[in-house]
């Protein structure tokens, strides 16, 4: 990661200690409907985003807990995106039984040594998506400010 205007910029699959309580890395995202967990089985838990001109933008960020006491899923990192000119909020879920199921992060904890993947899930025009515009995310995680460019 490197500074940006006294944020860091989190790169794809690069981990990186975020202050003393955890390392982090940021996963990707994707336009999609429909968000479920990375080993679902057949009928486990998902997110549908069902409105005709909405879609979601899922931001990938796996969070792995070295401090000495748990978090809680939803507690590990806050993010809004902005396309230049909105900030869209979201929810959070976590994977859970090992990426079979997803569950909303606000349920969940992190145990001390334990990694969890969180999707911040936006609900997004889906004009966002076929436009050529910037895309950045806001990340405060451990109190400190992160940028991720989705699209420059």
């Amino acid at each position: 990661a490197r500074a940006h205007s006294a944020d860091i910029i989190l790169e794809k699959d690069e981990p990186f200690a975020a202050g003393d309580e955890s390392v982090v890395t940021y996963g990707g995202y994707l336009f999609t409907d429909r968000v479920a967990a990375q080993n679902a089985e057949k009928y486990s838990a998902c997110y549908e985003n069902t409105a005709e001109n909405n879609t979601y933008l899922d931001v990938m960020i796996n969070y792995e807990n070295t401090g000495e006491s748990s978090i809680r899923a939803d507690m590990a990192c806050v993010m809004t995106v902005n396309d230049g000119t909105r900030d869209y909020p979201c929810f959070s879920a976590a994977e859970t039984d090992g990426g079979k199921n997803i569950e909303f992060a606000s349920g969940q904890t992190i145990e001390p040594g334990a990694a969890v993947l969180i999707h911040f899930i936006f609900d997004v025009p889906k004009e966002l998506e076929r436009s050529e515009g910037a895309i950045s995310a806001k990340a405060i995680i451990d109190n400190v400010g992160y940028v991720i460019n989705i699209r420059e």
